[in-house]
């Protein structure tokens, strides 16, 4: 792996993290669409039923996408490591079921 790229990886992941991501669980983050039924002020929320939605936090994705790293680009290695454990520094990281937002009703 070249290091180069994956400095650039997480040199890219700090930048996005800290131009996009809120830094507080319940803050939105920079670009904050919502297109219903997936997507809710920028976050994965899909409705289950029973007044809930599954919340597939970013660090989940990222963290799958580690996985499967091995034939990945050294630069999205990177990025996808910081995103993993940036996500993981929120508090809710592990709360994956929610009250339906009100602008899915």
């Amino acid at each position: 792996m070249n290091v180069i790229y994956l400095i650039i990886g997480i040199t890219s992941g700090f930048i996005y993290s800290y131009s996009v991501l809120p830094p507080d669980e319940k803050d939105l983050p920079t670009v904050s669409p919502t297109m219903y039924p997936l997507l809710h002020n920028g976050m994965v929320k899909i409705p289950i039923g029973g007044g809930k939605v599954f919340h597939a936090h970013h660090w989940v994705f990222y963290g799958s996408i580690l996985l499967f790293s091995y034939y990945l680009n050294p630069v999205v290695i990177g990025f996808s490591i910081v995103l993993l454990f940036q996500g993981l520094t929120y508090d809710d990281a592990f709360d994956f079921f929610e009250g339906i937002p009100l602008e899915y009703l």
